[in-house]
């Protein structure tokens, strides 16, 4: 699709919402119409012949349009291997937008054009400081910590949980632009996702874990029936025994080592990262979709002939073939959280017909492919050894930050066995090249996938 020309539609790209009383914000805009540029104009108080209160107008995930900030958020997102978002605010002089609120991630604000005076307070309540999920308008603040007016080229930044809210000084409209990260990045989203299989890994090894429970344990304990004065509570005292028991394993395993806690950690990290891949904004410069170069078969001979090194290893992951593969194919992905329209790192909505385009693009274009299912009519051979690679250069950054793409969704080739020790020969050698023809017949789909590129390619 051309991005010039695409509309703009109220809630999938933006929002117009005003707080005349400074506590609760109304929304203004008309549900999911198309948004027209006069129609902005008369929101921020600019067109004398609009009737209504002036407002500030959202625009969601810019990254989708504009290259330069595309560039630089694909970068951060490399440096920092987390998700980054962007929203742009446009305020009528004099008007405050939103109400007090804390969002989920951490807000970098960078002021463009008019001014905004900012206040920022600290938690009302222990839990919102790193909060994990985005407030309501709040009529409760904590201390006032900061009272300060931005003008063009400052920059405030806000930990995840500081309560804030912001006036745009009087006269012109004030432009600024919010880049955000480290939504569901933390400690406790890793432990969250990893959990399960650090505990079977744990019962797999020790056979602490798979001990029966003590006769009639349920009618000792519970909420109504432990006795609160015991402390510590015999049942509390086995599990932690049993945590530290993992804890320990976790410390002394190997990665290595087949079915150990430390290997179960490690795969989990591996979900972790291929949800991030899919999600991604695409490498500039590499990704197809957006007319990066497809990889022909003159393409797969000329590296044969010359030498090829890894692609840079922040935009690619790979994991063994035999522990993603029951779990890719039977995913559709996870349902990421949108949260509130107005949270600085929120992703957007799409519509089915947008859905449907996006999911018939990488067909067809000659290299944006998983060939996992290329051997079907051969004999299906042993997994113990293979490994999957996935990359960002089927990602479409008309995506970025919308419904969460699934893992599937991601170019990917698969090395059978051999291919982790191509890739680890890349991987010593980076970034220096080596003769294509050392890669054998992995050399094509790793050429496909976009994993490794031809010496002399600009790499970024």
């Amino acid at each position: 699709r051309d991005r010039d020309s695409r509309e703009l539609r109220y809630e999938r790209d933006l929002n117009v919402v005003n707080c005349p009383d400074g506590r609760n914000k109304q929304v203004v805009h008309d549900s999911g119409s198309r948004a027209t540029a006069a129609q902005l104009r008369g929101y921020l108080g600019l067109d004398n012949t609009k009737k209504g209160s002036a407002s500030t107008v959202q625009f969601f995930q810019p990254q989708r349009y504009v290259d330069e900030l595309w560039h630089r958020m694909a970068d951060l997102e490399a440096e920092f291997s987390s998700l980054w978002g962007a929203n742009v605010y446009l305020t009528a002089g004099g008007t405050q937008g939103l109400a007090p609120h804390f969002d989920d991630v951490e807000v970098f604000v960078l002021q463009m054009t008019g001014t905004k005076r900012w206040k920022v307070h600290g938690p009302s309540e222990a839990f919102h400081e790193l909060a994990t999920e985005c407030s309501g308008d709040l009529e409760e603040l904590g201390e006032l910590l900061l009272d300060v007016e931005l003008a063009p080229g400052d920059l405030l930044y806000l930990p995840r949980g500081t309560t804030h809210y912001a006036v745009a000084g009087a006269g012109e409209p004030s432009v600024h632009i919010t880049i955000s990260t480290y939504q569901k990045h933390t400690w406790h989203s890793l432990l969250d996702k990893s959990f399960t299989r650090l505990v079977d890994a744990a019962a797999s090894t020790d056979i602490e874990f798979r001990r029966g429970l003590p006769v009639g344990y349920l009618w000792q304990n519970g909420t109504w029936r432990a006795d609160p004065s015991k402390v510590p509570n015999e049942l509390c005292s086995n599990v932690a025994r049993l945590l530290r028991r993992m804890a320990d394993a976790l410390e002394e395993g190997r990665v290595d080592e087949d079915e150990s806690v430390a290997q179960a950690l490690h795969e989990a990290v591996d979900s972790y990262a291929l949800d991030f891949i899919a999600n991604r904004l695409p490498r500039p410069g590499a990704n197809k979709v957006d007319g990066g170069p497809i990889v022909g078969p003159e393409d797969v001979a000329a590296a044969a002939r010359g030498k090829v090194r890894l692609a840079d290893p922040r935009w690619l992951h790979v994991a063994p073939e035999a522990v993603i593969a029951d779990e890719l194919d039977g995913d559709d992905g996870e349902e990421h959280e949108e949260g509130d329209q107005e949270a600085e790192g929120n992703r957007y909505g799409e519509d089915e017909e947008a859905q449907e385009d996006d999911s018939a693009a990488g067909e067809g274009d000659g290299g944006i492919y998983d060939d996992k299912d290329s051997d079907d009519e051969e004999e299906e051979e042993d997994t113990d050894d293979a490994v999957r690679v996935f990359t960002t250069v089927a990602n479409e950054r008309e995506l970025h930050m919308g419904p969460a793409q699934p893992p599937q969704a991601a170019a990917a080739s698969t090395l059978g066995a051999g291919g982790r020790q191509v890739l680890d020969k890349l991987r010593a050698a980076y970034p220096k090249a080596i003769p294509g023809s050392a890669l054998g017949e992995w050399l094509a789909p790793l050429l496909f996938c976009g994993a490794v590129e031809l010496d002399g390619a600009k790499s970024k």
